[in-house]
């Protein structure tokens, strides 16, 4: 395998959807992580970027940036998908940037449960970089 999970990844994709949900309502917030592998020798391994953002969407397109906003940068990824079945393409631009275009590919996870906490998650990847994206589902009721 090209490039290792590190384990922040694994806990994003095994935490239960009850750990998402701090209020108790569920809203179009959707929770991002961002994993890249740096080529320097020297430093840490990984860029983490994470945070929480609203996705837009239209028919089998959506649409999300995510944004995360230090003392010292702003980094800002615009991606747009495609849903069909359980898989996904994505386009990601990093705005600000001459950055070219990064294509993506991944699924996507429904899970609603009767009487209890459900989850959507979207999982894509290209060349090692990951991105994760989760919201939690209300109860659906009796």
């Amino acid at each position: 395998m090209k490039y290792a999970i590190p384990a922040v990844l694994t806990a994003f994709a095994l935490a239960p959807a009850s750990s998402f949900a701090q209020s108790g309502a569920q809203t179009n917030s959707w929770h991002w992580i961002r994993v890249e592998p740096l080529l320097s020798p020297e430093g840490k391994p990984w860029e983490i970027l994470q945070g929480t953002a609203d996705v837009i969407f239209s028919g089998q397109k959506f649409h999300v940036v995510l944004k995360q906003e230090s003392k010292t940068e702003l980094k800002e990824y615009s991606i747009d998908g495609f849903i069909r079945g359980g898989d996904v393409s994505a386009d990601e631009v990093q705005m600000y940037t001459d950055s070219v275009l990064r294509h993506y590919v991944g699924h996507i996870e429904k899970h609603a449960y009767k009487n209890a906490w459900g989850h959507d998650r979207i999982f894509i990847l290209s060349d090692g970089v990951y991105i994760g994206i989760s919201r939690t589902i209300a109860p659906t009721g009796q």
